[in-house]
Parts: structure tokens; sequence; C-alpha cells
């Protein structure tokens, strides 16, 4: 999987502004236009430093650019306190890298070649002609055996018996014993049911605020992590929880993650 730009899915490019505050959630920015969270990547076109971090919804209209911007967003765009900035903003999505199928294999040689000389050589098979000698086996008269008289009494060969219950099948028939049925088994319910089964709470530049924030999360019995990702310009640190199994725990999670001061978390699929 690797992350490509979707502008298809949100894209804009306009005037942003940090007051200077420090904030919380970790990098982001914040548009009035903006109907559900996206993880985005943030170029300062100025500076041509770029950042990736999540887009929100602007609740409040306020005087000034229409782009809100974190503090740690600013610190990573390089975006002085009260300084208005020209961004671009393009919606990330995954995409799986398609790898090229596998070479079909050779055909057999034996499969493809015919024997040499099965055509050249080849009789065709014509039947049998009936002759009044084959047709009465019983019309053939008796000829002289070496044995002289005597021999016309010497025993006839016995016909080989047909096998019976218990003896041993030739040995090239082939024995078929009726298999046992199979239960089919249900698969485990997984993680993998949801298309976002992780909430993401906040997005760091520095690591030791990465840290401390998982271990908040960690103290409330939340299952977390801290993921390192390489940035283009600097690397960053998300802090996740979860998995979850069904929408319910997952809800769940949400809500406690912003009981516990992450108002801007939200699912993500990894």
């Amino acid at each position: 999987m690797k992350e490509v730009e979707a502008p298809e899915v949100f894209q804009m490019t306009g005037k942003g502004l940090w007051d200077g505050r420090p904030s919380l959630g970790g990098i982001w920015v914040a548009h009035y236009d903006v109907k559900d969270p996206e993880r985005v990547i943030i170029r300062n076109i100025s500076n041509g430093k770029s950042v990736t971090g999540a887009l929100f919804r602007r609740e409040r209209v306020m005087p000034g650019p229409s782009i809100q911007i974190s503090s740690d967003a600013a610190e990573a765009l390089g975006i002085l306190a009260g300084q208005p900035t020209e961004l671009s903003i393009v919606a990330l999505r995954k995409k799986e890298i398609e790898l090229p199928p596998p070479p079909e294999p050779a055909a057999s040689d034996q499969s493809q070649a015919e024997p040499a000389g099965a055509d050249a050589g080849a009789v065709p098979e014509t039947p049998p002609v009936d002759t009044p000698a084959a047709s009465a086996p019983t019309a053939e008269a008796p000829r002289k055996s070496s044995g002289g008289f005597f021999g016309l009494f010497r025993s006839k060969p016995k016909a080989p018996a047909a096998p019976t219950a218990g003896t041993t099948a030739p040995s090239g028939a082939i024995e078929q014993t009726p298999l046992d049925p199979v239960e089919p088994q249900s698969a485990p319910a997984s993680a993998g049911s949801l298309a976002r089964p992780l909430i993401q709470i906040a997005t760091f530049t520095a690591e030791e605020n990465a840290n401390k924030a998982a271990e908040k999360a960690r103290k409330a019995a939340l299952n977390v992590r801290v993921i390192r990702v390489e940035g283009s310009a600097r690397p960053y640190w998300r802090v996740v929880i979860g998995p979850a199994t069904s929408i319910e725990e997952r809800d769940a999670m949400l809500a406690k993650a912003k009981e516990l001061g992450f108002a801007d978390a939200y699912p993500v699929s990894s």
C-alpha cells in the first residue's frame, strides 16, 4: 500500500494563518468547506516545505485567511505567527501497488510433440473379417496330439477362478473409498471487517510530545501505538488507538479519546 494524492476527493489553495497560540492535536489545518476529516498533504508554496497531517472542518467564521493552521503544522512548514501564507492542501488515499502477473509455465514437450513416425508409418486398423471357422468354434476337427491315443484323455487346463469376497484385487485395479464429509469452517471475525478500525488521536513533529499523548491514552486502558512517518521534509509521529472489531467499539474508543482532550480524533484505516 502506498499513499498517493487524490485531488478528486479534496484540493484547495488559499491563505492560511497561525494565530501564535499552541494548539492540541498535532499537525492539522481547518477550513469551512470540509465535510469529513481527511488525511492530507499540506504544502507551503512560498518555501516549498510540505508535511502530512489532518484536515478538519472549521466551525467558527473568523476574519482573515480562511485556513486555520495548528502550531505543529506551522512549525513543520516554517510559518511565523500572524503571517498569512499561501498553502496548497490535497487529500491522500492509499493505493495498492499492482504486481506483474507471473509468467505462464511452458507447456511440456511430451504434451506438445507427437512420437516420431506416428503419422508417417501408421497403418489404419481394419475390423477382423468373420470366417466360417471363426464363427463356428465347435466345427474344428480334432488334431492328432503328440501323446497319441492317450493324449485325448489328458486333463484340460482349468479356467482361472473369479475373485471372491476377501481376495486381493489385481494390481491394476483402483479401489474407491468414500471420503468423510468436511465440515465448513467459518472465518473468525477480525478488525479487517471495518474499513477504518483505528482512531488517530494526534500527530506531532516532536517524538516526546507523541509519547506523552500515548502515555495519557495508555493510562485510560486504551491500546495505543506511536507510528513514525518519514515526511517529505522531516519525520513526524502519529498516535493511534485500536483496532476495534465493531462499529460500536470504535465509537466508544472515539468518545473516550475526546473525553481525554483529543478533540480532533477521527477514524483511520491504518
